[in-house]
């Protein structure tokens, strides 16, 4: 499963940008990593400075096991930090619609981030 993290800087530019994903108490899931990130360590990314009025998209990916009960909810969160910046942090779940073991699980999007 993958998702997508938008980050941007409304007021002023913003230095040492960094967003880390987690996510809730889930069973059947891996941890989350970002896949697309100028700087990734596993669920840590570095953007670095990120300019007033200026978007990044980043992704980060998980798997879901085949054993994964149809039904259950998976939320991730994504928390941005940054110097002379607000702290900031949103979420978004998906639910586990099919599961089987020769498959990957396919997923319904319940709120995106």
């Amino acid at each position: 499963m993958r998702f997508a993290v938008w980050v941007w800087s409304t007021r002023a530019t913003s230095k040492s940008v960094t967003v880390t994903v987690t996510l809730g108490h889930v069973r059947h899931v891996t941890a989350p990593h970002f896949t697309v990130c100028p700087s990734a360590d596993k669920a840590r990314c570095v953007i670095g400075t990120l300019p007033k009025g200026q978007a990044d998209e980043l992704q980060a990916a998980s798997w879901v096991r085949a054993t994964a009960a149809s039904g259950e909810q998976i939320q991730l969160t994504a928390s941005a930090t940054g110097k002379d910046a607000r702290a900031y942090q949103a979420s978004g779940s998906v639910e586990v619609t099919s599961a089987t073991p020769t498959t990957s699980v396919s997923i319904k999007q319940r709120k995106s981030i």
